[in-house]
């Protein structure tokens, strides 16, 4: 985590899964990629291979990659956590 605002009052942590998503976004890339090639000799199954891969990474990058954001206030003493 990233200390974002560090003061005697406040402290901001805040969590960006960048790479998890570049890899992610990658994976997706590669397989819709692969099923345009295949879809060339067998429409059917490249369009199968390239849709199952962009729905499986596409579902894959909606769980995993969030941004979190914890907030801590002294002065009223709460801690928010956003996503």
């Amino acid at each position: 985590m990233k200390v974002i605002r560090n003061t005697s009052d406040h402290l901001i942590l805040n969590d960006t899964p960048w790479l998890i998503g570049i890899m992610l976004a990658g994976f997706v890339f590669v397989f819709v990629a692969i099923g345009l090639l295949v879809s060339t000799d067998n429409l059917l199954a490249g369009l199968g291979f390239g849709g199952a891969g962009a729905l499986l990474g596409g579902l894959c990058f909606a769980v995993f990659v969030r941004r979190t954001q914890v907030i801590l206030n002294a002065s009223d003493n709460s801690l928010k956590l956003q996503r």
